[in-house]
């Protein structure tokens, strides 16, 4: 006669288990990574480009001259200024990213950077690659930071701890701004920084006279 199946342990019950619980999250992570989230795109204009250098100018001026000032961007105004993102492309046939969109978003007190573009190793190997990181801008005593909110990477999540104790999303959306070394001075001049959905105002007070 056939020998009788021994009822599974619970030890072996539970680490089956793990393992599945495990290999389903492989499987989720996978899938997230395969996918690229929508982007409503944010429509760009030379007249907003002309208004955001107007009114840098204005803002630049009120602080040469120590006079207060607010000046109001929006959405469309900042991101014609953005265009489109540069790399120093990588020499050779290593890994190379070619940026195609950023995109920043204004929200309710916080703002969120999408960078699209394309990943691409040697010739033989091209995927798309989409990140997102949102923060919070902080403008305490002349020194602006960016307290990090979310991320993520096409449509996998990166963990909140992650973002807090690694500089790696925050260094690669660094390396897509350095060039903007003159404004970012500009903004730790300014008094405060306020975010609305579609809006972000800039405001300047002198300091007090001694």
């Amino acid at each position: 006669s056939l020998a009788q199946k021994r009822p599974m342990g619970f030890g072996k019950a539970i680490s089956w288990l793990v393992r599945l619980v495990i290999f389903g999250g492989l499987i989720l992570v996978l899938v997230l990574l395969a996918q690229v989230p929508p982007l409503t795109e944010i429509k760009t204009t030379a007249h907003d480009l002309e208004a955001f250098g107007r009114k840098r100018a204005n803002l630049e001026n009120a602080v040469a001259t120590r006079k207060p000032a607010a000046v109001s961007l929006s959405s469309a105004e900042l991101n014609a200024y953005l265009g489109k993102p540069e790399f120093d492309e990588a020499q050779g046939s290593g890994v190379k990213v070619l940026p195609v969109t950023l995109q920043v978003d204004l929200e309710d007190g916080r703002f969120t950077v999408h960078f699209i573009g394309k990943i691409k190793v040697g010739s033989s190997f091209e995927k798309g690659l989409s990140l997102a990181y949102t923060a919070i801008p902080k403008l305490d005593d002349g020194r602006l930071t960016f307290v990090p909110v979310a991320a993520q990477i096409r449509k996998l999540t990166v963990p909140k701890f992650v973002l807090e104790h690694t500089s790696f999303i925050q260094g690669y959306f660094g390396q897509l701004f350095h060039k903007l070394d003159v404004d970012k001075e500009l903004l730790k001049t300014l008094t405060s920084v306020s975010i609305e959905p579609g809006d972000v105002l800039l405001e300047y007070k002198p300091p007090a006279k001694p």
